[in-house]
């Protein structure tokens, strides 16, 4: 688990893999915050099962998760943490090698399903008894493959690895998870005939429509809590990263970023 604070002055990353982490403003605790809107033993974060809980511990100012004020709750990758005027961004880090196996499992299941198109493309079709290939031009109405010509197939497994490939390097660059997720939505409408395949691109799709979400609030948390405190520059930069995060003006969550920055526009020219 890795916790990054963050303020006007430096970025400092901590580091933990199971136990208590204690954050306040006493020297005693494991992760020190200098800050005076900060109490002396403000908050814990503590391993539970698999996963992670912050609790407050009955501070003055409170403790919020992407901008919510909590008492109790689960953590998840990328939540924004408040305390006091310090931010801090949690990641589960140690998962990694999870998430590795699971994609290299993922790659192995549509190998699996490749290989299970191209032998269904060369099965005998047994009402007629009548051999035929992925390549005949004409094949007979019981066809049990995604749709009605090889060219349906070759393009699911394309939409399927590309949507693979962008939700693996969703951090790398922003709007990955996004193009990951419209890959997905093409390729559903393909693979309605293969359960194994549909199942890839269902899991696939409520993924990267998760990570666009979080990338969506984290970047609005900031940009609205940066406009609170009159830095328009990074209020700027935050509402650009979510049109970076979902690249389609239509998108409502667009429309909020490009409305915010017109207003503030708008202020810094009546400022002017």
């Amino acid at each position: 688990m890795k916790l990054t604070v963050i303020s006007t002055q430096d970025r400092k990353a901590y580091r933990f893999s199971d136990g208590k982490v204690t954050l306040g403003r006493d020297p005693s605790n494991a992760v020190v915050l200098c800050d005076e809107g900060v109490s002396r033993f403000h908050a814990e974060v503590w391993r539970e099962g698999r996963g992670w809980r912050i609790k407050d511990c009955g501070s003055t100012n409170g403790t919020s998760v992407n901008g919510l004020s909590v008492e109790n709750t689960g953590l998840r990758e990328g939540d924004t943490i408040s305390i006091g005027d310090v931010t801090i961004g949690f990641s589960m880090e140690e998962p990694r090698r999870v998430h590795q196996f699971l994609i290299w499992t993922t790659i192995a299941v549509l190998s699996g399903v490749v290989v299970s198109l191209l032998f269904l493309g060369k099965r005998v079709d047994r009402s007629n008894q009548v051999p035929y290939s992925s390549t005949d031009e004409e094949r007979p109405s019981g066809d049990s493959l995604a749709g009605s010509q090889p060219g349906d197939q070759r393009q699911a497994e394309q939409l399927l690895k590309l949507g693979q490939e962008h939700l693996k390097d969703w951090r790398i660059r922003r709007g990955n998870a996004f193009r990951a997720q419209r890959a997905f939505e093409k390729a559903l409408p393909l693979l309605q005939e293969q359960p194994r395949g549909k199942d890839i691109a269902q899991k696939g799709l409520e993924e990267a429509r998760r990570r666009v979400d979080e990338e969506f609030k984290h970047y609005r948390f900031l940009a609205e809590k940066a406009i609170q405190i009159g830095d328009l520059k990074v209020a700027e930069e935050d509402l650009k990263a979510i049109l970076e995060v979902v690249p389609e003006a239509n998108d409502p969550r667009a429309s909020y970023a490009q409305e915010r920055m017109r207003a503030l526009e708008r202020g810094v020219r009546q400022g002017d």
